[in-house]
């Protein structure tokens, strides 16, 4: 079910959609020929799959394994899944453990132990879930762009613990940045240190253990976004400019990068 079908703006259905994700996001599956496939493949698999090289193989049912852990971006970083599967996760010197990133770190610890097979009934269960609930959310940020973020933000966001993860997940940043008033893009051209002084002073961590606060937050985002389109996820950028010559222009005003350097540490609540 996308934003048109429920007819109305993207806050009015994300509050709508939100008490009830998964429902919908089931739903949304049982109508698709594709995802039930996909299920269908990746359930038949865990029975046979006993390596990581065995899953590396296996695109299909690494597709919804990754999808479900939040790393479809990884789908082609076979070093990287390759170590998050052999490494003991809890090791202080192993990639998931110095990645910082609280995905890699869920898909570590949950895929690195190959005797007996990690597919057991919970995790095929999770993984199912996870899966379904991605691909629900990637349908709403096609209907309407930022949607499917501000969904994954609130059912995400309750895990952040520090700044240091919050800032190792692009889409839970992403949302922060924007629901602050900060252009992604030009957020993006700074050095990690400003950075994370900005991130530091415009998140408080124990709104993460709000649920009503997160999902103001997401709506917040989501109204933000309303006045600022082209900074949308997937909404192209607005005219033929250059956003690196955008980043850095002379007017000094309140887009630039020098001006949103200079606020960097003056972000309120």
């Amino acid at each position: 079910m996308s934003i048109s079908s429920l007819g109305g703006s993207p806050v009015a259905t994300f509050i709508q959609i939100a008490g009830n994700e998964t429902s919908a996001a089931q739903k949304a599956q049982k109508a698709s020929a594709s995802e039930t496939s996909a299920l269908a493949h990746f359930t038949a698999a865990t029975k046979t799959l006993t390596s990581p090289a065995a899953l590396l193989k296996d695109y299909k049912t690494l597709q919804v394994v990754l999808s479900a852990y939040g790393m479809s971006n990884q789908i082609n970083a076979t070093a990287v899944l390759s170590k998050l599967m052999t490494q003991d996760p809890t090791s202080a010197t192993s990639l998931a453990r110095t990645s910082g990133n609280a995905a890699w770190q869920t898909f570590a610890s949950a895929m690195s132990s190959w005797k007996p097979t990690p597919f057991t009934a919970s995790v095929v269960s999770n993984i199912t879930q996870g899966y379904v609930l991605a691909q629900y959310e990637n349908q709403q940020q096609d209907a309407s762009p930022g949607l499917g973020d501000a969904l994954y933000y609130a059912r995400n966001a309750s895990s952040v613990k520090s700044v240091s993860q919050l800032m190792a997940d692009s889409r839970l940043l992403n949302v922060t940045l924007i629901m602050h008033g900060v252009n992604p893009t030009q957020y993006g051209a700074l050095d990690y240190t400003l950075q994370k002084q900005m991130v530091t002073k415009m998140v408080n961590l124990s709104d993460f253990k709000s649920t009503s606060t997160i999902n103001r937050n997401a709506e917040r985002y989501l109204c933000m976004l309303q006045t600022n389109p082209d900074w949308a996820p997937t909404a192209p950028s607005a005219g033929s400019a250059n956003p690196l010559l955008t980043l850095f222009n002379s007017s000094g005003g309140a887009n630039s990068l020098t001006a949103l350097a200079a606020g960097a540490l003056s972000f309120s609540a």
